[in-house]
């Protein structure tokens, strides 16, 4: 049984999640990973993007709706972030590299309506017990956007075995062809945004993961070289 309380951003509440039996789906916290589990989570976040919201990005709590008109513009609202001082002047060309790469690849994008997004999708937040998803937990990012983002998000930060059986269950016997350079392009818009964070947190390793993970998602992209997965993911 789990008790989580977490306080949204927008609005500075809190909300109190209880009576989710079970466990994360924490490959940190188990020692290995479950695989069927997480395959059944796939099948739940499906469900969970059966949502449709107005708007793309974090959803303000005045009006409901996400911040950018479409999924083109969140894309390009990263090239907007300055990175911090700290960070080495080869990163700093990298993530020059990584901006215009966004910028340009956003006409790319569909132009679908935006889907209820998770916005903070890892293991940790997604509880199961038995044959069963008990719980999907900290909301405190919820957003609207397209679903590939969640998936993106997911795995770059968790290990490989457990981003492919998550996407198994969320794609079923799909061959989802037409998906490989929307998740590339929002991999590399959300390795930009976490290794901007990690940079001003001075998490050195984070820092490394994810200037590793934008290098060699620019590299595939530039080769046409695109995969489900990201090359490069999380053992942390």
């Amino acid at each position: 049984m789990s008790a989580w309380r977490s306080e949204c951003r927008c609005c500075r509440r809190s909300t109190v999640e209880t009576r989710c039996p079970g466990r994360p789906l924490d490959y940190a916290s188990t020692g290995s990973t479950d695989a069927a589990a997480a395959v059944r989570a796939g099948v739940t976040l499906r469900r969970i993007h059966d949502v449709a919201v107005t708007g793309f990005g974090r959803i303000d709590p005045a009006n409901g709706g996400g911040q950018y008109a479409s999924c083109r513009d969140w894309l390009r609202a990263a090239t907007t972030i300055e990175p911090p001082p700290t960070l080495p002047s080869d990163t700093v060309a990298l993530l020059g590299r990584a901006y215009r790469t966004l910028h340009l690849g956003a006409r790319l994008m569909s132009r679908t309506p935006a889907r209820l997004l998770h916005g903070d999708l890892v293991a940790r937040h997604v509880f199961s017990e038995g044959q069963e998803i008990t719980g999907v937990i900290d909301l405190e990012s919820v957003r609207g956007g397209a679903p590939v983002a969640d998936l993106a998000g997911f795995s770059l930060q968790e290990p490989l075995e457990m981003s492919a059986a998550l996407f198994a269950g969320y794609f079923e016997d799909d061959k989802p062809v037409k998906a490989l350079m929307p998740l590339a392009l929002c991999r590399l818009r959300i390795a930009v945004s976490l290794l901007n964070y990690h940079a001003l947190c001075n998490d050195t390793a984070l820092v490394e993961l994810r200037t590793a993970q934008i290098a060699a998602e620019l590299d595939d992209m530039s080769s046409g070289d695109l995969s489900l997965l990201p090359r490069i993911t999380s053992n942390l």
